[in-house]
């Protein structure tokens, strides 16, 4: 009787066990998804200058993440972009020649940056990390939305490409593109 007892708590602890890993597995699911290069605030206000923050989360176990490369949008550029030190971390930019000049407080620019590389000097975002990459924008258009391509490279030498815009809504692409959604300027009173 007392080796009955035993077996039926042993079979018991193990199905607890089992549903346990089964729970936790599935609440762990939506973290997965979410392990994405973002912009962060997700919104802004059209028609100014406005700071966001590329938040790159690194979701691997066994590497760091060693590069990010934040490509602007080529069909919107923006006059101004402007970087801030992150210490651990060394910062280029590529301008680009504009076909059409745009005009920004007064003066026509023909050129933009079109491009922010973020390199780690010091070990980079470990796993179970993230970092957020400040930038400076603007002027920004008066509404609609900005798409980034975002390149993340791993120690690894793996690259992860966030550069994917779903036609459905509903539906969130594999690897989204980092994406501001700008507000129309609210009225002054």
């Amino acid at each position: 009787m007392l080796q009955n007892s035993s077996l039926r708590r042993r079979i018991a602890t193990r199905i607890g066990i089992g549903i346990g890993t089964a729970v936790a597995a599935i609440l762990a699911l939506p973290g997965l998804a979410q392990a994405h290069v973002t912009v962060q605030p997700g919104t802004a206000e059209g028609g100014g200058f406005s700071v966001v923050a590329f938040r790159v989360p690194n979701e691997r176990d066994d590497v760091s993440t060693t590069q990010l490369k934040v490509t602007l949008p080529e069909d919107q550029p923006i006059g101004s972009v402007q970087t801030t030190p992150v210490s651990g971390w060394k910062i280029t930019t590529v301008t680009r020649h504009l076909d059409k000049p745009i005009e920004m407080f007064g003066e026509q620019l023909n050129t933009v940056v079109s491009e922010v590389t973020w390199t780690a000097t010091d070990g980079g975002i470990r796993p179970g990390q993230f970092q957020d990459f400040n930038l400076s924008l603007g002027q920004l258009p008066e509404s609609g939305k900005l798409v980034f391509n975002a390149l993340q490279t791993y120690s690894s030498g793996e690259k992860m490409n966030w550069n994917q815009v779903s036609a459905d809504p509903s539906v969130e692409p594999e690897h989204p593109a980092p994406t501001l959604t700008i507000t129309p300027a609210a009225e002054q009173g």
